[in-house]
């Protein structure tokens, strides 16, 4: 089993905004792809957990998985909660924005290769996600 990493990455305005990171133990050549999932709510949160559903992408593609916890998520403090609200929602875009950049600076990440992925709430950051930096 895989354990994760709680990761932390400075976003836009000097926010920490923490997340999860789960590595493969497979040995492969090469930097590993990523999938970022970001949760529904925006009120909720990740937590460390064993899922079941993405054992096949870290142990037999060899795929690193992310869970952030972006501003808005609940666990956090109220600022952190309430961080996202009405205008203030694009921020989170800029928290993926930031992500993106912290797994640029990873040595056994691709950052060519990462896919975001999300249901409901996290759906809509994912599809503005590949909206607006498509061409990251």
């Amino acid at each position: 089993m895989v354990m994760p990493q709680l990761i932390k990455w400075k976003s836009f305005d000097g926010r920490q905004i923490p997340g999860f990171i789960y590595r493969s133990g497979l040995s492969l050549p090469g930097k590993r792809p990523v999938i970022i999932f970001i949760h529904g709510g925006p009120a909720e949160q990740y937590r460390p957990e064993f899922g079941y559903e993405h054992n096949y992408y870290l142990n037999e593609m060899g795929v690193t998985l992310i869970y952030p916890n972006l501003r808005g998520s609940t666990g956090y403090g109220k600022d952190y909660l309430h961080s996202d609200n009405g205008y203030k929602r694009q921020d989170v875009l800029k928290d993926v924005g930031a992500l993106l950049n912290w797994i640029k600076t990873q040595d056994d990440l691709d950052s060519d290769r990462v896919l975001i992925h999300g249901e409901s709430y996290g759906g809509y950051i994912a599809l503005s996600a590949a909206y607006f930096m498509g061409k990251r």
